[in-house]
């Protein structure tokens, strides 16, 4: 799907500035990618957490002008210790390699694009299924792989890596004390790991501490924990997006 100027012009009203670093609260920046459309709505969101010795979540896709703009968002004498990708579509795993060769951080992730595929689901994708209209970082390997539970920690920051599976087999969220780093974690229609394995995933996650009180949305790609009405973690809406 093919937006006009004017259709993009209307989706952007009310997106933060494109391209640069913002401070959502302390320990928590983010930049937003230059890749609106039908499928990412204003566009990816790199989120960098912490200070000093940083870690990067979600790079991006592949497109230099994103790159530079996290590199040159960064404080002065900041540096990149861990480069976390949530999942390995088109618009959140490309610039991984990119930052990692310019910073020397590793990538982590929970695995290359076909981890986490149930049988049955490998069975359907050989027999012609293909894959949301992201598209598949088809050549995307982290440096590290995260088990499900596994902590990464920095000067002042500790992240959790929860694995997700639903929207692509590998997804990860990632637990930052009372913020969630959700990427696209969402009921799915086709679940690439199993819709079994989808379901333990969100007692898992309804299960971790501080997540289990309700939730507030957080634009795109992100939501974090408020008090208020409990929910089931397996109806937790979709990425929010204003006026859908």
């Amino acid at each position: 799907m093919t937006l006009s100027k004017d259709q993009i012009a209307a989706m952007m009203k009310g997106a933060p500035p494109i391209g640069e670093m913002q401070e959502l609260e302390p320990g928590i920046r983010r930049i937003l990618a230059p890749n609106p459309s039908p499928m990412t709505y204003w566009g990816t969101n790199t989120y960098v957490v912490g200070e000093g010795r940083v870690a990067v979540i979600d790079p991006g896709p592949a497109d230099p002008v994103h790159l530079r703009a996290i590199l040159n968002g960064l404080a002065p004498g900041e540096t990149v210790s861990y480069i976390l990708v949530t999942h390995a579509h088109l618009d959140h795993s490309p610039l991984a390699r990119p930052l990692a060769e310019a910073t020397g951080a590793p990538v982590l992730a929970f695995g290359d694009a076909l981890a986490g595929r149930s049988q049955v689901m490998c069975a359907l994708v050989e027999g012609g299924l293909r894959s949301g209209g992201e598209g598949v970082d088809a050549g995307f390997a982290p440096d590290i792989c995260l088990a499900d539970g596994e902590a990464v920690a920095g000067d002042g920051w500790r992240l959790t890596a929860l694995w997700t599976p639903g929207h692509f087999a590998n997804h990860l969220c990632f637990a930052l004390e009372d913020a969630l780093f959700t990427a696209d974690r969402q009921p799915p229609v086709f679940c690439l790991g199993g819709r079994a394995v989808y379901r333990r995933s969100c007692d898992g996650l309804g299960q971790f501490a501080g997540f289990t009180a309700g939730w507030r949305p957080d634009r795109l790609h992100g939501i974090v924990p408020q008090a208020g009405r409990a929910q089931r973690p397996d109806l937790l809406p979709r990425p929010w997006r204003p006026g859908l």
